[in-house]
């Protein structure tokens, strides 16, 4: 098996490629690469502020959501405190606060949801200082509801608690829930956003959190002891990706009909999975070790969510259509594998 025929599908990365012209002006940032980036990210961060509705002042840039994470537990002082972080979802949010002492509460998902009715149980009984949540959600690919997302973020002002929403995959619901606008106003409401998923820039590192000023201020004291943590070449194509509206609008069409394709062709095969709103898809395994071994003995890699506390699904990134195909053609030849409808 070698690295060029191998289908990567277990990371959820974005399949589409880039236009020469991006490429080429990206690769131009390669003759300035002997000189520090722009520590403080003043042009991403207008880009950015424009994109969401916000003012610069309501922008965090980061080597990614895991740092923006790690930076928002530190610049909001939220060490040997009590987090609310939901079971079977990213293990980011889950790593760092066991790295800052934070004693975890954990939360079951509801219907491969996060459990917002209980979270706001949590809140009431004030026994918590900060909540995480992603929505889309992650691995399971569901979407809270608006209404019942926004009474959380009402509440979580009224006592103080931190609400932390993790956005990595929203492009893909084309703006219809977004909260970033809202951390305007509100005190306690931090949304953490990506260039990694929609935008295909997994490969270089970008990612920001959107926030109070009071809140991004803390955040960028933690910047001083990581000035340059955003190199110059992800800075300029974070830059130029932003800005391409094509590019970002025929990535999620085209990801969200492949997807929408391949989930019908999973109902023809009467195959177990959860409906996804984004550029992946849970599937029902009788065996994980199993199942993923069979698809990487057949140049597939699939996610394997144990380290997620999930024993009976794998995760796959909605590639092109073409790779999906392939994909069916293998589940159809060992049936036995998945849970069955």
């Amino acid at each position: 098996m070698t690295f060029q025929h191998i289908k990567k599908l277990e990371l959820s990365e974005n399949v589409n490629s880039f236009s020469k012209d991006t490429l080429r002006d990206i690769s131009a940032e390669v003759d300035q690469i002997n000189y520090y980036p722009d520590s403080n990210c003043s042009k991403l961060k207008e880009l950015i502020a424009h994109s969401n509705n916000i003012g610069c002042q309501n922008v965090f840039i980061g080597n990614g959501s895991d740092e923006v994470i790690l930076s928002t537990l530190l610049g909001l002082g939220l060490i040997n405190k009590k987090v609310v972080v939901p079971r079977n979802t990213f293990m980011g949010y889950y790593y760092a606060c066991v790295l800052l002492n934070n004693d975890i509460v954990e939360v079951d998902l509801l219907n491969y949801c996060i459990d917002i009715r209980k979270c706001s149980e949590l809140v009431q009984n004030q026994r918590v200082r900060a909540i995480f949540i992603c929505n889309p959600h992650n691995p399971f690919g569901t979407v809270l509801d608006f209404d019942e997302v926004f009474q959380l973020v009402k509440l979580c002002e009224m006592q103080h608690v931190y609400l932390i929403i993790d956005e990595a995959y929203v492009e893909f619901l084309n703006n219809r829930i977004d909260f970033a606008p809202y951390t305007k106003e509100c005190h306690y409401l931090i949304v953490i956003k990506t260039f990694s998923k929609a935008y295909g820039l997994a490969g270089i590192r970008c990612g920001y959190a959107c926030a109070s000023s009071k809140i991004i201020d803390n955040l960028n004291k933690v910047k001083k002891v990581l000035p340059y943590s955003v190199n110059r070449i992800a800075l300029k194509a974070a830059e130029i990706v932003i800005k391409d509206k094509d590019y970002l609008k025929n990535t999620i069409n085209t990801n969200n009909a492949v997807r929408l394709w391949f989930e019908t062709q999973l109902d023809i095969l009467g195959v177990q999975y959860v409906k996804s709103y984004t550029n992946f898809v849970s599937i029902g395994v009788n065996n994980v070790e199993q199942v993923v071994s069979y698809f990487r003995k057949e140049s597939v890699l699939v996610k394997d969510l144990r380290n997620m506390g999930i024993n009976d699904f794998i995760r796959i990134t909605i590639g092109t259509k073409s790779d999906m195909e392939y994909v069916l053609s293998l589940i159809s030849q060992s049936k036995q594998y998945f849970i069955s409808t």
